[in-house]
């Protein structure tokens, strides 16, 4: 038995979906605007490292700028000679002062070595400094080693010891004194009070 169909007619047919006008245009500005979208994002993504690298780069050369200004004034700086001598009157100072704090530390026979190194430390004129001390025989003996910028200082400043309970009755027996340092702006003097048994000298600069 055969079937005979008529593939013409309409409601058999295959039908093609067909979009209006309308949509088909709205369609088309989407895709466009997102085309844009996109081209935008992706040139401000290729930018930002173009800037920034510009932006270190613009840094780096200022601080190099920066660096070679400092290196030019460091060379063209030249020594400062009142500052270089005040470096060294500092340095003596601290010197004495070291020396004064192991004087201190070390044991006394008969008197204190505090009761000593206040009397010293009470007389300070401005322009002397000690460099070396020596305290025997319970304080009988007194050897000082120093210096001076004016010649003037060292009898106020023995004067001065005299008056400290500490050393009275001391008499000052033997001076000596020199030129110092290269240029002999001040005086190295060596003075001794006591050491009657012969055991005290200022030969060489050291207490014997």
């Amino acid at each position: 038995m055969r079937q005979q169909i008529n593939l013409f007619q309409d409601e058999l047919r295959e039908r093609k979906a067909v979009l209006p006008g309308r949509q088909v245009v709205f369609a088309l500005l989407a895709v466009s605007a997102l085309c844009v979208l996109a081209a935008l994002w992706m040139t401000q993504r290729a930018a930002t490292p173009r800037d920034e690298l510009l932006r270190v780069n613009g840094a780096l050369a200022e601080r190099q700028a920066s660096v070679a200004e400092l290196g030019g004034r460091l060379e063209a700086r030249q020594p400062d000679a009142a500052l270089a001598e005040q470096a060294r009157h500092l340095e003596r100072r601290l010197q004495h002062l070291r020396r004064l704090v192991d004087i201190a530390s070390r044991p006394a026979a008969d008197a204190p070595l505090s009761t000593f190194v206040a009397g010293l430390g009470r007389q300070r004129p401005q322009g002397l400094w000690l460099r070396g001390v020596h305290i025997g025989n319970g304080g009988a003996d007194l050897v000082l080693h120093g210096s001076v910028i004016d010649a003037d200082l060292l009898p106020v400043y023995l004067e001065g010891l005299g008056r400290e309970k500490a050393f009275a009755g001391l008499s000052f027996g033997e001076l000596d004194i020199v030129r110092g340092g290269d240029d002999g702006r001040w005086l190295d003097f060596s003075v001794i009070a006591g050491c009657k048994h012969g055991g005290c000298t200022t030969d060489g600069g050291e207490v014997r």
